[in-house]
């Protein structure tokens, strides 16, 4: 995830040769001056490329396990980084384990080891998938190119192709000049530089790629113990925090200045777009349909005056093709309830979009205050949505133990789920009527493994199966299925206790195996 360059960085000294001297007459040029002395600082005249490798914390960006907790943290066992400055371009390969301390969130626990391969070249992303193959993730280019601007020659490079304007600043009892500056003339970027025209921290405000329900997030990266590397500063220290939180904590142990580089566009992956959501409606009983699309899927249900849904996932655009999709089903009935499941980013961005549409929040009692402080009045300048262009008051509906939607002859039970480890405000939902329980993140099934494949990472949601199981036991409920968000159809009750058997034994081999 890297920043696009539009300029050489040996421009940086020709322009430091340039300026030196010279009245400072206005504050573009002192942050240019600045800027160029950062330039010099740092290296940077000649610099065409950089890899840097490491090892420290890994974050789970928005999938901690209660709504105000750190997201959750996993060992770094391997990290390295290729920039290509002259063509706008990076590598970014993660291995990572599991941290023992952690005991709730998502992607939690892990046996043995879990990494991913991400790239950037121009206006092109991808990433390599576990069987190898090239996978094109266009919605990830522009995030990639802005953490490329916010590395420390990157974002020399975009402060110079920019109109930046400089401040001074008393941060922590040290004096630094911020530079700021617009970058893709849509996001503020300020630069943090200390005495010794090193950068000390950019800060920027971005909306992550797919999860636009959060609105515009604070990306904060902090850089230090510089190091020289072949004439080359760099820092040994890097950390990234996310809305608040950590998402990278790297000691940097190796830097290869104008490393050998070269990234081959995948096909694929020069020509892929971001797809428009699709949504596909199927029948669960009567009146009662799962609306599936945009890699997820949502549970509408028809009451007599009314219509009630039940998760609409992680962007506006998905969250409004629910709502037409629901339109469809029912011409002349409002959308009265959405009932949110749990407050990971993936499942957020249909609270503002239902509540401009009127709907009241069916929520845990745990998430209310954070969706009202966070959700509800963060800033949404980026990319302003259904609620931001017409504001209204939220209304809240909140479940401790349990909650009944019914009329009289449709119903929904929603129930909280005690020992889920995966967010402690979960709530999962029982639609008597086609004997269904909506399970979303706790039970994703996949078909077993061949005998002789290789052990996976994730193992570990075989806690999950069996919280699930014993928490529909104390309730005492008649499942014929289950309905998943990331799972495409419903899934037979029988497949609850299959999983769990075939995820035991995997564990047993782990066990066996000495992992």
């Amino acid at each position: 995830m890297r920043g696009r360059v539009l300029v050489a960085v040996a421009f940086l000294a020709a322009f430091a040769s340039a300026s030196a001297g010279k009245p400072k007459d206005s504050d573009a040029r002192d942050a240019k001056g600045v800027v160029a002395d950062v330039a010099k600082a740092l290296g940077a005249d000649g610099l065409k490329s950089l890899r840097y490798s490491g090892t420290g914390y890994l974050y789970f960006f928005g999938e901690g396990y209660k709504p105000t907790d750190a997201w959750p943290k996993f060992n770094l066992k391997s990290y390295t980084r290729v920039l290509d400055f002259t063509n706008s371009a990076s590598e970014e390969k993660e291995v990572w384990t599991q941290f023992d301390d952690e005991i709730g969130g998502a992607f939690l626990k892990l046996k043995g080891e879990s990494n991913s391969d991400t790239f950037l070249s121009g206006d092109s992303a991808w990433n390599i998938g576990g069987n190898g193959n090239p996978n094109p993730a266009p919605a990830a280019v522009e995030e990639r190119q802005m953490q490329l601007a916010v590395t420390p020659h990157g974002w020399v490079q975009a402060a110079m192709n920019a109109s930046p304007t400089a401040q001074s600043k008393t941060v922590n009892g040290k004096k630094m000049t911020v530079v700021s500056f617009s970058w893709k003339g849509k996001y503020k970027v300020n630069g943090y530089v200390d005495g010794q025209n090193m950068l000390a921290k950019v800060e920027t405000w971005f909306i992550p790629s797919g999860w636009d329900g959060i609105g515009d997030s604070l990306v904060e990266t902090d850089f230090s113990d510089y190091r020289d590397f072949s004439g080359v500063k760099f820092p040994m220290k890097i950390v990234q925090k996310e809305g608040g939180f950590p998402v990278l904590d790297l000691t940097v142990s190796e830097v290869q200045p104008n490393a050998a580089v070269k990234f081959d566009v995948p096909p694929a992956a020069r020509t892929a777009v971001v797809a428009p959501v699709m949504m596909v409606t199927q029948p669960l009983a009567d009146g009662m349909w799962m609306i599936r699309g945009g890699g997820t899927q949502s549970v509408a249900v028809e009451f007599k005056d009314y219509m009630a849904v039940i998760d609409a996932s992680a962007t506006a655009e998905r969250a409004r093709a629910v709502i037409g999709e629901v339109k469809k089903l029912a011409p002349n009935k409002p959308i009265r309830y959405e009932i949110h499941t749990h407050h990971h980013f993936d499942h957020m961005a249909d609270l503002r979009t239902f509540a401009a549409e009127g709907a009241t929040i069916i929520t845990s009692d745990i998430s209310k205050p954070y969706y009202e402080k966070m959700i509800f009045n963060g800033p949404y300048t980026l990319s302003p949505d259904d609620f931001s262009k017409s504001p209204k008051p939220v209304k809240f509906l909140t479940v401790k133990d349990k909650y009944v939607l019914t009329d009289g002859d449709q119903s929904i039970e929603i129930y909280s789920v005690p020992g889920n480890t995966h967010a402690a405000d979960m709530l999962m939902e029982y639609l008597p009527k086609a004997k269904t329980v909506v399970l979303v993140d706790i039970f994703n099934p996949a078909p077993p493994p061949r005998p002789d494949a290789p052990l996976p990472a994730n193992i570990a949601s075989v806690g999950l199966k069996e919280n699930v199981q014993s928490n529909l036991q104390r309730l005492k409920l008649d499942v014929k299925q289950f309905v998943s968000a990331h799972f495409a159809g419903p899934t037979p009750f029988e497949d609850l206790q299959r999983n769990i058997d075939v995820e035991r034994d995997l564990v047993q081999k782990f066990a066996a195996a000495g992992k």
